[in-house]
């Protein structure tokens, strides 16, 4: 089983700051320091995971029970698991959002063990109206990128396509100026579907052409028209109960893995991955695999 870590945010007193290997993560409409629900943070987890199929982490086979990930500093952390072929069955996995050290125990549950081979990708547009004829996506296999799609006015901004074996797919779309994205995936039907939503960023606009300065006021800040498309620096901090509490001084991002998709094969087959820190490192035991 192939495991791949990245850290995607560093923990300081005021909160998550996106680290520089995923800046481009303010490009989207992810607030890290703002996931409230369990569906928040596996919206989070998905779109992160287009972004990090071009990023370097840090790649692991478990080979055994007990896997090593060492040096671990507090922040947020996306873990990915490869698909997991068993004989003619092949399982894959949620992509995971992690608070070290916050979070010790992520039970994590296969997601699918259905064979994929179509696949739906659909833009929605949220807010604004003056929309680009066309936006382009890039998407991976995995870490390796496989095509660039171009969605358009044309084709309801929709895509298609088929496939001869399952695919571990994720993907990123190119900036859309005023727009920021996130990325949902959902399974109906022997198809999955990549939903690209764009939300319009909001603009404020502070004006001083109807304010004229008295004394009192010849040292005011004057304020250009501004633009911005995420806030706040709430923390949140969601307990083993699943209650979702906001904290100032703590964070907790909830395992997307306490809520998994059934499907129809009932096989039981979880790991259970342990993050423990001592001096620094980090020691993540893997369970063996539970077979009928």
């Amino acid at each position: 089983m192939h495991v791949h870590l990245y850290k995607i945010a560093d923990q300081s007193d005021d909160g998550y700051t996106y680290t520089d290997a995923f800046r481009d993560a303010k490009e989207t409409s992810i607030d890290v320091n703002n996931l409230k629900t369990t569906e928040d943070v596996l919206q989070a987890a998905q779109t992160f995971k287009g972004l990090a199929a071009s990023k370097i982490g840090t790649d692991l086979i478990a080979t055994g029970n007990v896997l090593y990930f060492p040096s671990l500093t507090k922040g947020v952390y996306l873990l990915l698991i490869d698909n997991y072929t068993s004989g003619d069955t092949t399982y894959s996995y949620l992509p995971l959002l992690i608070a070290f050290p916050e979070t010790n125990e992520v039970a994590l549950t296969k997601y699918s063990s259905t064979s994929i081979h179509k696949y739906l990708l659909v833009k929605h547009w949220n807010g604004g109206s003056n929309y680009p004829k066309s936006i382009q996506v890039d998407l991976y296999n995995g870490k390796k990128l496989e095509k660039t799609l171009t969605l358009s006015k044309e084709n309801n901004y929709a895509y298609s396509w088929t496939t001869t074996e399952n695919k571990d797919y994720s993907i990123k779309e190119h900036q859309v100026q005023g727009y920021s994205s996130s990325v949902d995936v959902s399974e109906s039907n022997d198809t999955q579907s990549f939903i690209l939503t764009n939300i319009k960023n909001p603009v404020t606009v502070t004006s001083d052409a109807d304010n004229v300065p008295t004394d009192n006021e010849n040292n005011a800040d004057q304020s250009a028209d501004t633009a911005t498309s995420q806030g706040g620096k709430g923390n949140v901090k969601t307990s083993n109960s699943g209650q979702t509490k906001t904290n100032a001084e703590s964070s907790n991002v909830k395992p997307t893995s306490t809520q998994s998709v059934k499907t129809g094969d009932e096989t039981n087959i979880n790991v259970l991955i342990m993050i423990f820190i001592t001096a620094g490192i980090a020691l993540i035991i893997i369970g063996r695999f539970l077979k009928n």
